[in-house]
């Protein structure tokens, strides 16, 4: 029972300092955690929104509402699939795939693409 009494501590310590190195850093940009999550997940490859949605665990509805704003950004683009029109792939823009591929460090590439 100590163990677990140690272990949920611990737990808590490193989710507060993860919140409060998370808030540091998207306090200087206009760009949410949720947000970057979702370009982490395809800054490499396009993904669909339900895809998205598995991925980071987050309803398709919510999902759907930050890739609105993230394309408002001009971050994100919806691309229809050239074979099958139903399809709509999330892809980074142009300038987001030059901020990753120039620092190779999401928290970077964050703040260049807020920019």
């Amino acid at each position: 029972m100590e163990e677990l009494i140690r272990l949920a501590k611990l737990l808590r310590e490193a989710s507060e300092l993860f919140s409060s190195k998370s808030n540091q850093e998207l306090d200087t940009s206009d760009i949410t955690w949720q947000q970057v999550l979702i370009l982490e997940q395809i800054v490499q490859n396009p993904k669909t929104i339900g895809e998205i949605s598995k991925a980071v665990e987050m309803p398709y509805s919510t999902i759907s509402g930050l890739v609105d704003r993230l394309e408002r950004e001009n971050l994100v683009k919806r691309v229809r699939d050239e074979h099958d029109r139903r399809m709509i792939w999330v892809a980074p823009t142009e300038r987001v795939s030059l901020s990753c591929s120039t620092t190779g460090n999401r928290s970077n590439s964050k703040k260049r693409a807020s920019s």
